[in-house]
């Protein structure tokens, strides 16, 4: 029996048993919502971890993080999705090793040993914890929250706010960086003080009317520059270079959508959890190639060279420009399309990590930490960006959660640690 079909049979009977105690199944995890509580069993290699936090937690912090939409999600998102909080981790089990070989009685035996175990250990959970609006989370038994978050959303569920701010603070204090980020200078506890701010509702409103009334000055702007344009042109002055920035509208605005995608590539950085990144030398020959493609343009189109250098320095940096934005977005089409058709199944695998690793320094959350690992199931070895992989020391063994691309290129669902 090979590995896949050994997974696929473990799978099946976790599914089966798993129904049996009320538990649903997705990829590696099997949950379920009792007295309040969300349930999440993860199975992984020779362990099976059920962690546990309140219904609440979840929906509150999607709130904060303007991402309500969540809730309308299957409820597996709560156990296995990137943004989703960790849980108190309530008791961990012995469970199947991918290096030992089981006959399927054996695998039903465990499981079903596994899930009678959960099930004392949930009524006995249940019985000291009767209340999940008052449930705080013993931190010492955390699944992993370096940011405190599912404490501090308790602290917020029970109107404890001035506590939640002062964590955050004394994290500020310390230099803490969180987890969750957004942009360059927001995180998770930065959308937390603004969801704790009554005027921020306010402030956020006045702050968008202001932002549009710039755009409409910018427009006005960019007329004045074009009329002087013209009137530079009809006038004979020299500085004809000047009529450059004179562009049809249409033009004007696929330059600025792309403007917009080239940030948004900039701010969320699509590759960054899968196990491929783009080669950074496409981001300087593809700009360097349209550039020098306007500038032959401009020349062999020049019937005089009276504003040569002016036409030609413009024309190099308006298509290194308009070259830079088609990379970026062919880069962010190309993730988003191997993304959303990605394979659903979940391959989990165990990597060594290896002594190579590289760190390159960006601004604030774009920093690289680059670490290789090497899957010795499937025979190679592969570059991966994360800041808390890199810590791990050269030797470790971690369990790397992945989805096959639509065009072959793996994306990475959860690395344990």
């Amino acid at each position: 029996m090979t590995k896949k079909e050994t997974r696929k049979m473990v799978a099946d009977i976790r599914r089966d048993v798993g129904r049996e105690y009320g538990f649903r199944q997705s990829a590696y995890i099997n949950f379920k919502v009792v007295g309040g509580y969300f349930f999440c069993l993860y199975f992984m290699d020779a362990e099976a971890r059920l962690t546990v936090k309140p219904m609440y937690a979840d929906d509150l912090w999607w709130d904060i993080w303007d991402a309500a939409d969540n809730k309308q999600e299957p409820l597996s998102l709560r156990g296995k999705g990137a943004f989703s909080l960790p849980g108190q981790v309530v008791e961990s089990f012995t469970a199947l090793s991918d290096d030992n070989a089981y006959s399927p009685d054996e695998v039903r035996a465990i499981v079903e040993k596994i899930f009678e175990s959960v099930a004392v250990a949930i009524d006995n959970f249940l019985s000291a914890n009767p209340d999940a609006d008052a449930f705080l989370p013993d931190e010492v038994r955390m699944d992993h929250d370096p940011d405190r978050l599912l404490y501090i959303i308790a602290l917020l569920h029970s109107g404890r706010e001035s506590e939640a701010l002062d964590i955050i603070a004394d994290a500020r204090k310390n230099r803490h960086r969180c987890m969750f980020r957004s942009g360059w200078f927001d995180d998770s506890y930065s959308y937390i003080r603004r969801w704790c701010s009554d005027s921020y509702r306010v402030r956020a409103t006045t702050a968008l009317w202001r932002k549009l009334r710039r755009l409409r000055g910018v427009r006005h702007f960019s007329e004045k520059i074009c009329k002087s344009a013209s009137e530079h042109e009809s006038s004979g002055r020299r500085y004809r270079w000047v009529r450059y920035l004179y562009v049809p509208g249409y033009i004007r605005w696929i330059l600025y959508i792309l403007a917009v995608i080239l940030v948004v590539k900039y701010f969320f950085d699509l590759d960054r959890r899968t196990l491929y990144t783009f080669p950074d030398w496409t981001m300087f020959v593809g700009p360097l190639f349209s550039g020098l493609l306007f500038v032959f343009i401009v020349l062999i189109g020049r019937a005089r060279l009276k504003d040569l250098f002016g036409g030609t320095l413009i024309s190099m940096c308006v298509g290194m420009v308009i070259g830079g934005c088609f990379i970026a977005v062919g880069c962010v089409a190309f993730d988003v399309i191997n993304r959303l058709f990605a394979d659903r199944e979940v391959v989990t695998v165990q990597a060594v990590v290896t002594s190579i690793k590289h760190y390159e320094i960006g601004h604030r959350s774009r920093s690289r930490y680059y670490t290789v690992v090497d899957i010795p199931a499937e025979d190679r070895d592969v570059r991966i960006d994360d800041a808390r992989l890199f810590k791990i020391p050269a030797g470790d063994t971690v369990s790397i959660s992945y989805r096959r691309g639509l065009f072959g290129f793996s994306i990475i669902d959860n690395i344990d640690y």
